[in-house]
């Protein structure tokens, strides 16, 4: 089992987000997730990638309760379209 303290590459950070490399690294540009730089190259603590993963996580539930309420609140959320095809 990993250590708290265990660093990740970014291709490993990215997999584990199941993210691509250069969407992680505009995270990691933005700060969004905390990283540090051995060489040339980051690396980030497994611990902050899942902190941030489960904030993301609680962010969108929160986002979707919200959505749900405003919805049921308006009564649109047992609404069905008359026309119902797609194409």
């Amino acid at each position: 089992m990993p250590s708290a303290r265990t660093q990740l590459t970014v291709r490993e950070a990215a997999d584990h987000l199941g993210v691509s490399q250069l969407t992680l690294m505009k995270l990691l540009e933005r700060e969004e997730i905390p990283c540090t730089v051995v060489g040339k190259q980051r690396r980030v603590l497994l611990d902050d990638l899942i902190a941030y993963d489960t904030d993301l996580t609680e962010r969108r539930k929160a986002g979707l309760r919200a959505a749900t309420q405003d919805a049921a609140e308006d009564g649109s959320y047992f609404f069905v379209p008359s026309d119902t095809q797609t194409r």
